[in-house]
């Protein structure tokens, strides 16, 4: 079974978002210079072939959770980049700088989606994504 996986893309010590970026890189990426942050890495590790990422941008003051683009991990490898550690990525839908969904950021537990890199297991968040990729689906 597939996880899914939010990963940011907003680098705090550049003050810059690197979503659209990533998205025409066919990549998602997190820090690697920032030792202190060896959790995200191990979720970055945890991610393997054909599992599913969506990049994701917060709305603190709206306390809300952005979904820019969906797509598909091509390998289990993770190589670096000028931006850290690279995993490959097949966008199953396109970029969509205002979000193709928007998810309230709830305080019983939702509150680790605004972290750099997070999974998902809310089974109705999981289906909503779900369904936004059967419907760019090219099959």
């Amino acid at each position: 079974m597939q996880a899914h996986y939010g990963i940011g893309s907003y680098y705090t010590k550049e003050n810059a978002d690197y979503s659209k970026d990533f998205y025409d890189n066919n990549m998602v990426c997190i820090s690697s210079s920032n030792p202190e942050r060896l959790y995200f890495k191990g979720l970055f590790e945890n991610i393997k072939k054909n599992d599913i990422v969506f990049l994701k941008s917060i709305k603190r003051k709206r306390r809300r959770l952005i979904v820019r683009a969906i797509g598909e991990v091509l390998r289990d490898d993770i190589d670096n980049n000028d931006y850290g550690y690279k995993r490959d990525v097949k966008w199953l839908t396109p970029f969509n700088e205002d979000g193709l969904i928007e998810i309230k950021i709830i305080r019983d537990g939702g509150s680790q989606r605004t972290g750099r890199i997070f999974q998902e297991f809310n089974p109705n968040i999981i289906g909503e994504i779900e369904e936004i990729i059967k419907k760019y689906r090219r099959d």
